[in-house]
This record gives structure tokens, C-alpha cells and sequence, in this order.
């Protein structure tokens, strides 16, 4: 009887352990990304990247801190590291149409734009959510596509 009951006195305290350490970490990633939104908004590149990592070195499979980083590393000029935050955003989250536009936006933004490839973006988020041809249609940061017989396709 005493073993069953310092077995279950073991469990409750490695139950609570993993508890509070998962509220550690979940405070500690808020901190993180509330000072990355911060910095974002002052215009500190540098402070807002740092912050970011940390919140995905934290939860490595949160969407939001990754699509953040991304953005960041966009804005720095860091296209390669940016894309693959972004591309993994999209891809934590393959039914989600927002994760696929986010990446259609960066490959259309960029200098020369990578037509192709934000089109097959923008196809998997209208696969996910129709409703957003309209919304690419009247998108002016992407009028260039407009070019893209493919592209005029994928409005139809």
C-alpha cells in the first residue's frame, strides 16, 4: 500500500511539475512576443527579431511567432531565413488559408517578384477559403500579377 501511494504521490508531483512548467514557458513566450510587438511598432528591427526567436524557440509550432519572425527577417532584407519562417508557418497549418497568403505576399513582394511561386501560394489559400478571390482581386499591392494569365485563372 505504501508503494501504491508513494507512486501516486510521484505521479501528482511530475503532473504538476509539467504543469507549471508549461505556465513558465507560456508567460515567459507572451513577455517575449508583447516586446516584439513593440519593437516592431518603434522600428526596431534588430529587438523585434530577437524577441521573435525567442518565442519560437520556445514553442517551436506556434504559427503566429513564426509568421512574425518571418516578416521581420523580410523587412531586414534576410529573404532566405524569411521565407523558410514563413513557408513553415503555412505549413504548421496546411488548412489555413491566412498561412498561405502570407507566403503568396512574400513571393509577390519581393524584388523580382517569384510570380509563380505566389501563385501556387495564393492557390492552396483559395483551395482553403474561396471566398478570398475577392479579396486578391482587389488587392493593390499585387496588381503586378495581374499580368499572369495563370493568375487571372486562379481569379476565375
Amino acid at each position: 500500500m505504501n508503494n501504491l501511494m508513494a507512486g501516486i504521490l510521484l505521479l501528482a508531483c511530475i503532473i504538476g511539475f509539467q504543469l507549471a512548467m508549461r505556465y513558465w514557458r507560456t508567460a515567459r513566450m507572451k513577455r517575449w512576443m508583447d516586446r516584439g510587438k513593440q519593437a516592431l511598432a518603434q522600428g526596431d528591427m534588430d529587438a523585434a527579431e530577437d524577441a521573435f526567436r525567442r518565442c519560437v524557440a520556445l514553442f517551436p509550432l506556434w504559427v503566429p511567432g513564426r509568421a512574425l519572425l518571418g516578416a521581420v527577417l523580410a523587412k531586414q532584407g534576410k529573404l532566405a531565413e524569411a521565407e523558410e519562417q514563413i513557408r513553415m508557418a503555412a505549413e504548421l497549418q496546411p488548412r489555413e488559408a491566412a498561412g498561405h497568403m502570407g507566403l503568396g505576399m512574400f513571393f509577390a513582394t519581393q524584388r523580382p517578384p517569384r510570380v509563380d511561386d505566389a501563385i501556387d501560394a495564393f492557390s492552396k489559400a483559395i483551395e482553403c477559403n474561396p471566398k478570398l478571390r475577392e479579396r486578391l482581386a482587389r488587392e493593390p499591392t499585387i496588381q503586378h500579377l495581374r499580368e499572369s494569365e495563370r493568375f487571372r485563372g486562379l481569379l476565375e
